[in-house]
């Protein structure tokens, strides 16, 4: 209890100015909350003061809780969505970012923040996110169909800009014929196979026309360039 007074005091002077736009009796029962390990009321207090002022909360997490294995994930994920909630794109998406770099991520964690991701425009991050769900549950139906999709469309628009590239030489030479084809089967090692990989998965879980279509495309292709 000793401890607790003493760090209630030393805030006081140190962190009150920070502080000033939330009530002090939230912030005092948070830090009391954290010194007692009651993660669960941690977790609740915590999501109430990113809700009222997100960047004095980013404060706190980053001096009081960031090293904290039992909360710090669950915080810096409410700290982040509570910044997406208020329209702070750029810190919404810096903070996700370090969540998604984190390795004790749960799947059920990654997938809370994919929309919130999509809706940000940040579709690399959105990739690596679903990349990292399949790490962790390889059957994972959303994320499969996001990949899937994802790694498609890539290869089609790459595989148009090759065409078209081609089509432009007048008189293409066997040298060139063959950088074409070999630049086409490696786009097919890199992602049109990948994405087929996907998609499998996730026509095994769901009967799609679209799925489907995707994937009779895929095979129509490889087998153009055999």
């Amino acid at each position: 209890m000793k401890r607790i007074s003493t760090i209630l005091l030393a805030l006081s002077f140190a962190l009150a100015p920070v502080f000033a736009q939330v009530p002090e009796s939230l912030v005092s029962s948070l830090i009391i909350s954290l010194e007692n390990k009651e993660w669960d009321n941690v977790c609740l207090l915590f999501e109430e003061f990113s809700a009222k002022d997100p960047e004095n909360a980013e404060v706190f997490y980053w001096v009081k809780a960031a090293n904290i294995k039992d909360v710090s994930n669950k915080l810096l994920l409410a700290l982040a969505t509570n910044y997406y909630k208020q329209s702070e794109t750029q810190k919404a998406l810096e903070l996700y970012r370090q969540f998604c770099d984190k390795k004790d991520c749960t799947a059920q964690e990654l997938l809370s923040i994919a929309g919130n991701l999509i809706d940000l425009g940040d579709v690399r991050l959105t990739q690596k996110l679903y990349s990292r769900v399949v790490d962790l549950q390889p059957d994972n139906f959303e994320a499969n169909v996001f990949l899937g999709n994802y790694m498609y469309l890539r290869a089609e628009r790459e595989r148009k800009r090759l065409e078209s590239e081609y089509a432009k030489i007048a008189k293409p030479t066997r040298m060139e014929y063959a950088r074409y084809r070999a630049s086409l089967d490696e786009l097919f090692v890199i992602l049109y196979d990948k994405s087929r990989a996907h998609l499998e998965v996730a026509a095994k879980q769901i009967k799609s026309e679209e799925i489907n279509k995707t994937l009779e495309h895929i095979k129509s292709l490889e087998k153009s360039l055999k």
